[in-house]
């Protein structure tokens, strides 16, 4: 019994004479850190006197889609209202943004994204609209008349999503 008594006080006196190594040598390196802390903060520029919070506008690109274009005037069927309800038959905007038609199981209704054309000019848009010809990989861009969705085409463009 007098053997293991030693045994354990040798080895608490070994972890002790450890401990207050690694004790003195953390002491030594926080010492170090606050200094390197200290100089970096001397050489930072001071803040300014109002802090300005500017949204970031974070973007994901969604790929390549097929894109046609549509108008809110049909034959028949058509209410120039959209899947959303946004009225659009006196304008193609929506909150400063072009409408489009989606599959919202590919684009959820109301998601603001940039459609970037063949020709890389670029639309800013928002999925307010859905349609029976609209399925999977498409888009379909509301224009002011028939001659502007005729001159639109058929085409491959890039989407991705604005401020998701």
């Amino acid at each position: 019994m007098a053997s293991i008594g030693a045994t354990l006080f040798a080895s608490i006196a070994l972890m002790s004479a450890y401990m207050s190594d690694i004790t003195e040598t953390d002491v030594m390196i926080r010492q170090a850190a606050e200094v390197v802390v200290a100089e970096s903060e001397e050489s930072r520029p001071p803040a300014p006197d109002s802090e300005v919070s500017a949204e970031v506008a974070t973007t994901r690109v969604l790929g390549t889609f097929e894109a046609t274009a549509y108008t809110a005037a049909c034959a028949s069927g058509c209410t120039g209202i959209t899947a959303t309800g946004v009225d659009v038959r006196n304008t193609t905007q929506h909150e400063g943004r072009t409408v489009v038609a989606v599959d919202p199981a590919v684009i959820a209704l109301g998601t603001e994204i940039v459609v970037e054309l063949a020709d890389g000019r670029e639309i800013e848009a928002v999925a307010a609209d859905t349609g029976g010809a609209i399925d999977g990989r498409r888009v379909d861009v509301l224009m002011a008349d028939y001659d502007d969705a005729i001159d639109f085409g058929r085409q491959n463009v890039t989407v991705r999503t604005i401020n998701e």
